[in-house]
């Protein structure tokens, strides 16, 4: 990566911005300013989602040596691998930082947020909707009963006897 030739992978959103019905694969392009390198595309990824889960497709732009990603999948709690991977990449390059570690759950808390919020109030508004209907209910059994206590009172009066 030192002292090479800047290389790049796109998504297909980006591909199909700047290069459209064409391989991007080999195509040079140059960022921001007249002086920085030219960097060449060496691959193309499908679109993905980057900030929430409703996001419309983005382009996307991975310069190699920019900023890296690595995920791990564990059969146990994440948490406890940290140290071990981090002597692993310092092993690797020791000029590699590892930063900003998170749990994939974590990572996509932000992104299934809206998600989250949505079903809890839903939940929210069912509880309150059940809990409406049971106290009409019991209103109106109430309601029922409080009529016809006095019609029961009569009846017992005259001699009804008790339904078993």
């Amino acid at each position: 990566m030192y002292g090479t030739a800047p290389v790049a992978v796109v998504n297909q959103t980006f591909a199909d911005s700047f290069w459209p019905r064409q391989n991007p694969v080999g195509k040079h392009l140059k960022l921001n300013s007249s002086d920085s390198p030219w960097i060449e595309v060496v691959g193309l990824v499908p679109n993905g989602k980057y900030q929430s889960l409703g996001e419309s497709p983005q382009r996307q732009l991975i310069v190699a040596g920019h900023s890296s990603g690595l995920v791990i999948h564990t059969a146990g709690d994440p948490h406890e691998y940290i140290q071990s991977i981090r002597a692993v990449v310092q092993g690797l390059d020791s000029d590699l930082a590892v930063t900003d570690v998170q749990t994939m759950n974590e990572h996509l808390g932000l992104a299934f947020y809206p998600a989250r919020m949505s079903a809890s109030m839903l939940g929210l508004f069912s509880v309150l909707g059940l809990s409406l209907a049971m106290l009409g209910l019991y209103g109106l059994l109430a309601f029922v009963i409080r009529r016809r206590t006095r019609e029961v009172g009569i009846r017992m009066a005259l001699g009804a006897q008790k339904k078993m």
